[in-house]
């Protein structure tokens, strides 16, 4: 029964970091942004730089990111 549970627990941590990595792909405009933000320039150029982040994203665009981010994060240890 443990091994039922542990797959299921598995699937739900999978599903869980996918749904959050689709809203961060949406609040930046891209695609598979988590795992290949420092693959791309201008993806690498936009997040490093706060200004241009801000006026792409706007305040809450930004505020949506890093709580995503931060809900992201803790799949990390899991995945």
């Amino acid at each position: 029964m443990s091994s039922i549970k542990s797959r299921k627990m598995c699937y739900l941590i999978r599903e869980s970091k996918t749904a959050w990595c689709d809203v961060i792909d949406t609040i930046l405009h891209g695609h598979d942004v988590v795992t290949s933000w420092f693959k791309t320039d201008s993806l690498k150029n936009l997040l490093s730089n706060r200004t241009q982040l801000l006026q792409k994203c706007g305040i809450w665009g930004c505020l949506l990111g890093a709580i995503v981010t931060c809900k992201l994060a803790k799949y990390v240890n899991y995945l």
